[in-house]
């Protein structure tokens, strides 16, 4: 009886305590309504310095050596952290521990050394500076420490945590949503002939007002989960355009109503292996399957598809960028997104997508909204 007594007790400490510490987070996590003045006050307290390089929190995302979905969610998670006040390890006094309960601005600026001798300097270079419009304001340092060892101190430390953060509770769960949302959506911003381009091109495949959108990850992508087929993604399309509505689960069911209230008979497919095109079109012959136009392979020792982390960035093949910036712009604009919430990529459209466009996005394995 003692022991049972003393059994409960104990448990009962541990919730208090875990209950405490999140009452703590909660607590600590700004709104996101409250991103843009943050990140203004840190960039102004950068401007203020001799020299961006200065500045307490570092972003060195770009030179993480992985394709352009990790990058870009891994830089949301770095600046999340920092301008919530939970601990980003781009903070150059950082040190592992719990949030500061009182969050102090810090200055901010983004890492970007130019050259093409490393993935980091690529991705700045050809990728960014070619493609992107500094819309967030961010001050950038051209000579930080470059090293891999650098970003993956950061990356392996805040992904973690920043998970860790959001599985606390619902409520946490969307405030961490909110603001991986706002920093997305403002890192995302297109220069004018890039945008042009973007628009020229889905312009050409007459995909219509609404549209589904469908994410299918090959190739490299099998090293790191386990590959889902064509048809899969067919069968849940074709759940959508009623071909089988004794199939329908309660989450497809609003996407079906959408689907008869619009009447929808395009899909654009993304992906980096051609053949799926005709291998999803013959699974789906009432409907029209289109694809924008792939970049031909120049050479067989360079991986040029657009999906390829070797490729993102590459020196003199803005082209490959652009396909690839294409296809996530037109599954950001579907009116259905069906995708695997296992790829960084298809996360990033998820989170660049509105919460009204969210009622409508399908992940046939993990959630869009987490964070591995």
């Amino acid at each position: 009886l003692i022991l049972g007594f003393l059994a409960v007790s104990a448990a009962l400490r541990r919730q208090n305590r875990t209950q405490t510490q999140f009452n703590q987070s909660q607590s600590q996590f700004p709104r996101p309504e409250e991103f843009e003045a943050r990140l203004h006050q840190s960039i102004q307290m950068t401007n203020a310095l001799a020299d961006p390089c200065q500045a307490q929190v570092l972003l060195k995302d770009f030179f993480w050596p992985t394709g352009f979905g990790s990058i870009t969610n891994n830089l949301a998670a770095s600046m999340i952290l920092a301008l919530s006040g939970h601990g980003s390890a781009t903070i150059q006094t950082w040190q592992a521990g719990p949030a500061n309960p009182d969050y102090t601005p810090q200055s901010i600026a983004l890492c970007g050394t130019p050259g093409a001798d490393t993935t980091g300097r690529r991705f700045y270079s050809e990728m960014w500076l070619r493609n992107f419009d500094n819309r967030l304001g961010l001050p950038v340092c051209g000579s930080c420490d470059m090293s891999f060892n650098a970003a993956r101190d950061q990356v392996w430390h805040d992904n973690p945590k920043l998970k860790r953060l959001s599985e606390q509770s619902d409520e946490l769960h969307a405030l961490v949503r909110g603001w991986n949302h706002k920093v997305l959506t403002g890192f995302f911003a297109c220069q004018a002939h890039t945008g042009m381009h973007i628009d020229q091109m889905l312009a050409g495949l007459a995909l219509g007002v609404d549209y589904i959108g469908v994410h299918i990850r090959h190739g490299d992508k099998g090293s790191e989960t386990d590959l889902l087929d064509s048809w899969s993604y067919a069968d849940r399309a074709r759940h959508l355009l009623a071909f089988s509505s004794s199939l329908l689960t309660a989450t497809t069911q609003k996407i079906q109503q959408a689907v008869e209230l619009y009447g929808i008979k395009t899909v654009f497919l993304a992906s980096d292996d051609a053949a799926t095109l005709q291998q999803l079109q013959s699974a789906l012959p009432t409907v029209a399957v289109k694809m924008a136009m792939r970049v031909p392979d120049q050479q067989e020792s360079m991986h040029v598809d657009p999906y390829h982390s070797q490729a993102v960035g590459a020196k003199n093949s803005n082209e490959v960028n652009l396909a690839l910036l294409t296809d996530i712009v037109g599954l950001w604009r579907s009116k259905v997104f069906i995708g695997t919430g296992s790829s960084n990529l298809g996360r990033l459209v998820s989170a660049l997508r509105s919460e009204e466009q969210l009622q409508h996005d399908i992940s046939l394995d993990v959630p869009f909204d987490s964070i591995l």
